[in-house]
């Protein structure tokens, strides 16, 4: 948990999270935010930083 909320800094592209949700939560919040066909991202390491993907949550959505 430490890694994910703190030590981040190995880029500095990248900015240290504070919050940490798992993919209901996440799309409980977007969905309440106005957002719908909500559904999980297909990682790609051209966009998103590769040392990430094991424990980040991905997911694309459409402002109604």
């Amino acid at each position: 948990m430490n890694y994910h909320f703190r030590d981040q800094d190995d880029d500095s592209k990248y900015s240290p999270h504070y919050w940490a949700y798992d993919f209901e939560k996440l799309k409980s919040l977007v969905k309440d935010a106005g957002f719908a066909r909500i559904k999980r991202w297909k990682f790609d390491k051209f966009i998103a930083n590769p040392q990430r993907e094991w424990g980040s949550v991905y997911i694309e959505a459409v402002k109604i």
